[in-house]
């Protein structure tokens, strides 16, 4: 490490107790009722909790939910607020919680599988891979061969019940 860039640990250890200090004043007063103290929690924390959402989800209008919603849990949640842990610590691990959930409800259903409509016709390549993929999944599965049986056999339950006719026999040469 470059000793120019190098701050001393008591330095650090001074301001990290600062902010520990001021944050505890905002949350006193919040807490008396000034609503002020929590829109200077939000823009001394924003960043913070955007870039952590952003690094686990990878998008930003995603990162940019699970701040608000941290936010709004933080709002309802600060009034019982006991300080065990610092404020900051509080905050990241409620917008870390939110985010790691939302990453396993996407990852559920499969959202890095698909792809947005925004997407740019231009790069056709990312869209041929993108079907080529899919299909070898689907075929690996044996999802068509399932619904394709399922179809055949429901055609077969309607033919007999009539609603269907039969096709043409087959015409030998």
């Amino acid at each position: 490490m470059n000793p120019a860039f190098a701050r001393p640990i008591t330095t650090a250890k001074a301001e990290s107790a600062a902010e520990a200090a001021y944050d505890a004043t905002l949350v006193t007063r919040f807490n008396a009722g000034d609503e002020s103290a929590f829109v200077e929690i939000m823009r001394r924390y924003h960043n913070r909790l955007f870039s952590l959402a952003h690094n686990l989800l990878r998008n930003a209008a995603d990162a940019e939910e699970i701040v608000q919603d941290a936010f709004i849990r933080a709002h309802r949640g600060l009034a019982n607020f006991r300080g065990d842990s610092s404020l900051a610590t509080w905050l990241y691990r409620i917008a870390l919680n939110l985010s790691r959930n939302r990453y396993w409800y996407f990852f559920r259903r499969r959202r890095q599988d698909s792809l947005s409509l925004d997407h740019s016709l231009k790069d056709i390549r990312v869209i041929v891979r993108f079907a080529r993929d899919m299909a070898v999944r689907i075929r690996r599965s044996g999802a068509f061969t399932l619904a394709m049986g399922a179809h055949s056999a429901s055609v077969r339950i309607r033919r007999g019940k009539g609603f269907i006719p039969p096709p043409p026999p087959a015409r030998l040469h």
